[in-house]
């Protein structure tokens, strides 16, 4: 007799062995606090800019005092 919810069909923990291994790892710039924003910046009404990182997505701030890009929004 075959035991049930163990077939090829059930799909439970074999869709997850499957998601993490499709996950990138993040680059190791990016690890290091070395972020490169992409192309499209937008500047708020207080002169900070806005823009996602090219490698691995993040959001990313830039003050004008500051002059660098640091990462802001939802972390983890």
């Amino acid at each position: 007799m075959r035991p049930v919810g163990l077939g090829a069909r059930s799909g439970g923990d074999e869709a997850q062995v499957t998601a993490a291994a499709e996950a990138e790892p993040m680059p190791a710039d990016c690890r290091a606090g070395r972020h490169a924003p992409a192309r499209r910046v937008t500047v708020d009404a207080n002169g900070a800019a806005h823009a996602r990182c090219r490698r691995c997505g993040c959001e990313l701030t830039r003050l004008p005092a500051i002059r660098r890009w640091y990462r802001s929004g939802v972390l983890g």
